[in-house]
Formats: C-alpha cells, structure tokens, sequence
C-alpha cells in the first residue's frame, strides 16, 4: 500500500460532512466577515474602513478536516502572516476557526483591500500549496447605515488585472471546470493529496 492509499484509508475514519453542514458553515463565514467588518469598521487610517482576509483550504471531497489537510493549513498562516509582517501591515484582529466542515483564518488589516488582494494572490499563484488556498479580500462598501445593515464586497482577481484561478488539474479556468464538473470528486482528492504531500517534504 502505498502513502497515498494509506491516507485515503485514514480518511475513511474521519467525519464526513454533509451538504446541509457546508452550506451552514458558509453562512456562518458570511456573517462572520460582516460582524468583523462592522466592528473594525472606525479603526482605520483616519477613522476609514479596513480590510478583512478570510483565508480557507480548497480541500476536494467529504473529509475537510484531517492531519494533511492540518499541515497545509498551517503552511497558509505561516506564508500570510509572513508576508503581513514583512510589509509591516497592522492586523487588528486575527482569529482562527476549526469545524468539521475545514479551518478557517480571519485577519482584519488596517490598510487598502486592493494592496492586500495583490500581495494574497502572488502567494495563491506562486506557491506550490497555494493552488489548494482560498484567500478572500473583502470590504466594506460604504459605512453601515442607521439600520444596521452593511455591504460587503469581496476583491475580485480582476480589479488588481489578474485572470481566474485555474483548475488544479487540468490548468483550464477552474469556475468553467466546476460549473461543467469536468473532474471527479475522486481525481480532485487525489490531486489535492498530492499537492500537501509535496507541501511536507
């Protein structure tokens, strides 16, 4: 047997989630990122609004939550907070969420989302694990009004002249490869195995 028939082996014993569990835990990072937007929202350069990251693992089939995927995941946090660091960026607040439905990071940032944007996709597109990151640079679009409500935008890779992500297998656009379910949830799997395989030698 070898290393990565083990691990599918391992998988076997972990939680498997639902579709009703990943939809709820979408919607709980949703209002999540609104409550920190909202609360960070005054504590900006001169009073402005501030930047949230929400970084998460792209982790192909039922099992999220496992040691592998733990590493990889952990490899994430060292690379952004490295990088937040080496450009003096003032992180307001940081916070880390495990569920059975994946890990999660949150970091409100105290600067411009487009420069956050362009620093988080260079580690998404030229690191090896970073094809499996998920990194999400979101914002407010305008103060929250009397009633409570806020407007949350999320960065898109084009408004920093940047192209979709590609597909972790076959280098297409990867939204065109998952709206055609071009790729099994089997090949996906193995593929993201291989890739933290690599990411722990």
């Amino acid at each position: 047997m070898n290393l990565q028939d083990k691990i599918y082996e391992e998988l076997e014993s972990c939680h498997h989630v639902s579709l009703e569990e990943i939809l709820d835990a979408r919607e709980k990072r949703v209002c999540k990122q609104m409550q920190l937007l909202e609360a960070y929202n005054d504590k900006g350069k001169g009073g402005g609004t501030n930047a949230l990251i929400c970084f998460t693992m792209n982790i192909a089939g039922p099992v999220k939550v496992f040691e592998l995927a733990k590493s990889g995941f952990e490899a994430g946090i060292e690379l952004i907070e490295e990088l937040l660091g080496n450009e003096k960026y003032t992180v307001l607040h940081r916070e880390i969420e495990i569920e059975n439905t994946g890990y999660t990071a949150y970091y409100v940032i105290q600067d411009d989302a487009l420069s956050i944007k362009r620093m988080m996709t260079d580690i998404e597109d030229n690191t090896p694990i970073g094809r499996l990151f998920d990194i999400d640079i979101l914002a407010l679009d305008s103060p929250s009004d009397a009633g409570g409500i806020v407007n949350v935008r999320k960065i898109g890779r084009d408004e920093v002249g940047l192209d979709g992500r590609k597909c972790l297998i076959c280098g297409d656009m990867a939204a065109a490869c998952a709206r055609s379910r071009r790729h099994s949830v089997e090949e996906l799997q193995r593929k993201t195995i291989e890739v933290l395989l690599v990411n722990k030698k």
